[in-house]
């Protein structure tokens, strides 16, 4: 009747997830270890995340040439300049890439660029107004700059 009492009670089990750690009860059999923590539940709806670290971008006027430079974080990401029928970027390639691994998209309201096999890209932007992408086009010049040239739909925009 003892033993039948024994197995039956569980409640020496009751507070095993309280955290109370002064009461460790070491029972009658020693091959029972205190069973491990289980992870506190989930919450439902997780916290909104952090806001978005600001980045300072600036576009400034630069050489004797008027491009307009475009930087993130102090880093010149390209340079622009623009006439009344197209927009000219300038953008450095990566050292000794070759045109072929160069993937330029140049859409009627987009412009994407990066290298071909990569799952990022270095710049996937709108465009300022529409372009007409059948005049529209791009080379790799001997110094390793990439310009891009944006025909523009509408004169002037």
């Amino acid at each position: 009747d003892s033993e039948m009492s024994r197995l039956a009670d569980y409640s020496k089990f009751d507070h095993i997830d309280d955290g109370d750690s002064s009461s460790d009860e070491t029972g009658s059999s020693p091959s029972l270890e205190r069973a491990p923590r289980r992870p506190a539940p989930l919450p439902t709806s997780r916290p909104p995340p952090p806001p978005p670290v600001p980045v300072q971008t600036k576009i400034t006027k630069k050489n004797d040439e008027g491009r307009y430079v475009f930087e993130c974080g102090g880093r010149k990401v390209y340079e622009w300049e623009q006439s009344l029928e197209e927009v000219n970027i300038y953008i450095d390639a990566p050292p000794k890439v070759p045109a072929s691994r160069i993937l330029c998209d140049i859409g009627t309201d987009r412009l994407r660029l990066g290298l071909r096999g990569n799952d990022r890209l270095f710049l996937d932007e709108a465009t300022g107004g529409r372009v007409k992408v059948e005049e529209s086009s791009w080379c790799l010049d001997d110094l390793g700059v990439i310009n891009v040239i944006l025909v523009k739909v509408f004169r002037g925009e």
